[in-house]
């Protein structure tokens, strides 16, 4: 007699840890588990810590006053999921260049405009959201304008938690708050 050992893949696993609920899975759990978690709530993952980035008083001073001037702080979505992302936008590379390395996070893009009478524009990117967090918490004490996003970014929560609502919630407020002339 031979013994057939059962070869699992990691879409025929439940979510929770030691279960051995066969197939027939929502959202990643088996049935037991997800009548469980969807009466009882999911279980909590908490957020993650956010630290400052390691800057002089003076250089958040400054970074903050470019936030205000240029940059933006916001989120975005895309096929019902919510992220942050924050950024400064200028049409000479040097600035943004400076902010990278100031910094050391995010990316810097160029962004070539098809009309022939606007410039070339440069962009300093973070999409990171713990980058993203750890730059509102740097800042946000010396924010005028952007406050409130600032606060809105920092209490964002994570993209693994199950909050969806608070984050869409967040998405237009940010929305409204960010929204071009009157």
């Amino acid at each position: 007699m031979s013994t057939v050992t059962e070869v699992r893949t990691f879409s025929d696993i439940c979510k929770v840890s030691d279960c051995v609920h066969p197939r027939h899975f929502i959202n990643g759990y088996c049935r037991k588990h997800y009548s469980y978690n969807k009466i009882h709530g999911y279980p909590v993952i908490k957020q993650d810590i956010v630290k400052r980035l390691p800057l002089t008083k003076a250089n958040a001073q400054w970074l903050a006053g470019v936030f205000d001037c240029e940059g933006w702080l916001g989120t975005t979505t895309s096929h019902n999921t919510y992220s942050i992302k924050a950024g400064v936008g200028m049409a000479t590379p040097i600035l943004v260049r400076y902010l990278l390395k100031l910094t050391g996070i995010g990316k810097v893009m160029k962004r070539v405009v098809k009309n022939e009478r606007a410039k070339t524009q440069y962009h300093w990117v973070i999409w990171r959201a713990l980058d993203v967090k750890r730059l509102c918490a740097t800042i946000k004490p010396y924010l005028i304008l952007k406050v409130k996003q600032a606060e809105i970014l920092l209490n964002f929560p994570a993209l693994h938690s199950k909050n969806v609502c608070y984050r869409k919630a967040s998405y237009i407020a940010l929305r409204k708050l960010n929204k071009r002339g009157r």
